[in-house]
């Protein structure tokens, strides 16, 4: 999503981003931004945020994004004719990922949005995969726990009889000594949320 209050840049960037094959929604003003992202059919996934809007500036839109939980996996540029570096630094303190200036080259901005799009689908394969982790630990524990108390059992009750070769009671001692390690792994796998 394009936010700039000035239609020629709004008209410019759609066609860049357009002719890329990005679908493109915009928005004039920060209130009609939040809007718009709230009512999407589709999640959006990158927002190019100019910092100086005739309602509410960037940096308040940015602020308002990054404390809805819903938004978080959003990526921010702010581009603005703010050139000081306080500036920057404000913006990327409020939520921000990356702050270019204008007048902008239009390459460098559309290398900018490849990157920020890189960088969201790295971030959601990291949730889907910590996801399976977990989900993962839950279906390996039920089994993992039955081995453990099958194992402990058994070795309770051929400890004291002497008919018993030893290595058989090596072996389980083994056995639980490895089911042990994987229930640590299975924990870690649980702390990957």
């Amino acid at each position: 999503m394009l936010v700039d209050d000035d239609p020629d840049i709004i008209e410019m960037l759609s066609g860049l981003l357009e002719g890329e094959k990005y679908e493109v929604l915009y928005a004039y003003g920060g209130e009609e931004c939040l809007e718009k992202l709230s009512t999407a059919e589709e999640d959006v996934d990158l927002l190019v945020l100019d910092l100086m809007l005739p309602d509410i500036d960037g940096y308040e839109v940015c602020r308002r994004l990054r404390q809805d939980p819903h938004f978080t996996g959003l990526g921010i540029i702010m581009l603005t004719a703010r050139r000081d570096t306080v500036e920057k630094i404000a913006g990327l303190k409020v939520g921000a990922d990356d702050y270019l200036t204008k007048p902008f080259d239009a390459h460098e901005l559309l290398a900018r949005i490849r990157a920020q799009l890189r960088i969201k689908k790295l971030q959601e394969r990291t949730a889907t995969m910590a996801n399976m982790a977990i989900t993962l630990s839950g279906k390996i524990n039920e089994p993992l726990t039955s081995i453990v108390r099958h194992a402990q059992s058994l070795q309770e009750r051929l400890e004291g009889n002497r008919d018993i070769p030893p290595d058989v009671l090596v072996s389980l001692e083994a056995i639980g000594e490895a089911a042990h390690r994987i229930e640590g792994i299975v924990e870690r796998l649980r702390g990957l949320n």
